[in-house]
C-alpha cells in the first residue's frame, strides 16, 4: 500500500516525551530520522527484552530498516522484514543468528506468542545454534505438535532435550522453556469470595491436576457462568493471573459433555460440574 509521511520538528526533549507517552501502550514504534538521535531518546526507557516494545528506525528515505530494540521477544526482526517487503527498504540485521537468516527460539516463541521460561540460558543456547547449527527440542505429547523451527532436533526425553515446548512444570531449571498459552480454567466461587481466593484456587487446580503439574503460564482463559458477569473479584484474579475472562450461558454449560463431579452450581443452580 501506500505510505503517508507527516514530518514533524520535534525537540530532542520532546521526542523523549513522545517516547514515553508511547512506550507502555505499544507493541512496537517505528522512528523514522537518525538512529542517534532514537537511541538517546529512548535509552532511558530500556528495561527488559521480555517487556520491551520493539523499536526500529528507517532514514527519511526510506532506504534500509533497522532494529534497536525487542527484535526477537518484540516482534521487531519479523516487522523489520515486513517493513522491507512492503517498502523496498533494505533490512539491516543486528543479530548474528538473524544475519544467517536462522530462526532462534526466542524469535520463534514470539511468532507463536509463547510465554518464555529461564531466559537466561538464551545467549549460550543461540551460541551453540550458530556453531553447531541445531539444538535439541523436546515437545509435550499432551500438545499439538508444531511446526519446529530449521535446526531443531528432536528428543527423546525432556532430560536430553535443551528447548522445551510444553505447559507442564517438569522441574528442568536447566532448560529454556516455551509456553503456549492453550489452557482453560472453568471457576465457581461464593459471591462474597476475594479475589486471592480465587487466584489461589486456580493455581492449587494447575498444580494438582492428574496429568500436571501445570505451569501458571500456560493459563489462557478463566471460564465461569453468566450469572458471575460484574464480579470485580473473578476480574482481579483474572488479572493477576494475565488471563482473559469468558462467560457461559446457561444453555452452553447445559450442553458441555461430562463427567462432572457433585457441585454447589449443580445443587443450586442445575448447573454441571
Amino acid at each position: 500500500g501506500s505510505l503517508l509521511r507527516v514530518p514533524v520538528e520535534l525537540a530532542e526533549g520532546d521526542l523523549k516525551a513522545r517516547f514515553e507517552m508511547a512506550w507502555g501502550g505499544h507493541d512496537a514504534l517505528v522512528f523514522v530520522g537518525a538512529v542517534p538521535i532514537a537511541i538517546r531518546a529512548m535509552a532511558h526507557l530500556l528495561s527488559d527484552k521480555a517487556s520491551d516494545p520493539a523499536v526500529l528506525a528507517l532514514p527519511e528515505d526510506l532506504s534500509w530498516v533497522m532494529v534497536l530494540a525487542g527484535g526477537h521477544l518484540g516482534g521487531g526482526s519479523d516487522l523489520a522484514w515486513e517493513i522491507a517487503s512492503r517498502t523496498g527498504a533494505r533490512w539491516i540485521p543486528s543479530t548474528a543468528t538473524d544475519r544467517r537468516l536462522i530462526t532462534a527460539p526466542d524469535r520463534w516463541a514470539r511468532r507463536h506468542d509463547l510465554r518464555l521460561l529461564n531466559k537466561r540460558l538464551l545467549p549460550g543456547l543461540i551460541r551453540g545454534l550458530l556453531d553447531r547449527g541445531e539444538l535439541r527440542w523436546w515437545c509435550d505429547p499432551l500438545l499439538p505438535h508444531p511446526p519446529l523451527p530449521h535446526g531443531a532436533v528432536e528428543a527423546g526425553t525432556p532430560e536430553e532435550a535443551q528447548v522445551l515446548y510444553t505447559v507442564r512444570d517438569l522441574g528442568l531449571e536447566d532448560r529454556l522453556v516455551l509456553v503456549p498459552r492453550a489452557i482453560s480454567v472453568g471457576v465457581g466461587f461464593r459471591r462474597d469470595a476475594a479475589g486471592e481466593e480465587i487466584r489461589s484456587g486456580v493455581l492449587d487446580a494447575l498444580r494438582s491436576h492428574p496429568e500436571g503439574p501445570f505451569l501458571p503460564e500456560a493459563l489462557r482463559r478463566l471460564g465461569t457462568w453468566e450469572g458471575k458477569e460484574g464480579s470485580r473479584s473473578l476480574m482481579e484474579a483474572a488479572g493477576s493471573l494475565g488471563a482473559e475472562v469468558r462467560f457461559f450461558r446457561q444453555g452452553e454449560t447445559l450442553g458441555a459433555e461430562g463427567p462432572f463431579s457433585p457441585s454447589a452450581a449443580e445443587r443450586h443452580l442445575g448447573l454441571p460440574g
